[in-house]
């Protein structure tokens, strides 16, 4: 992913499943949007460092260019048209 100094903002799937069930079950939600996240947001490398911490040792995290991506799934066996679309959908979201 080419994520840089990207924020996560993860929401547990029990939360995520209690908000579904509300809204489904209640009324009052027609045409309405809700923005579901986490209350803590992380960069990647502070995943990177809580991995360090769990797993024994070094894991460091390293932004690359959509470029770098790009060329990393194709350099891995992908198809270059899957490769350019799943690096269009990085830079999207």
């Amino acid at each position: 992913m080419a994520a840089g100094d990207a924020v996560v903002v993860a929401a547990c799937r029990k939360d995520l499943t209690e908000a579904l069930a509300v809204v489904v079950t209640t009324d009052g939600h027609d045409d309405v949007t809700y923005s579901l996240s986490g209350d803590t947001n992380f960069t990647y490398a502070d995943i990177a460092g809580a991995m360090s911490i769990v797993l024994g040792g070094e894991v460091a995290y390293r932004p690359v260019t959509p470029e770098e991506l790009r060329s990393a799934l194709v350099d891995s066996g992908m198809d270059g048209g899957l490769a350019r679309f799943l690096v269009s959908l990085d830079e999207t979201y």
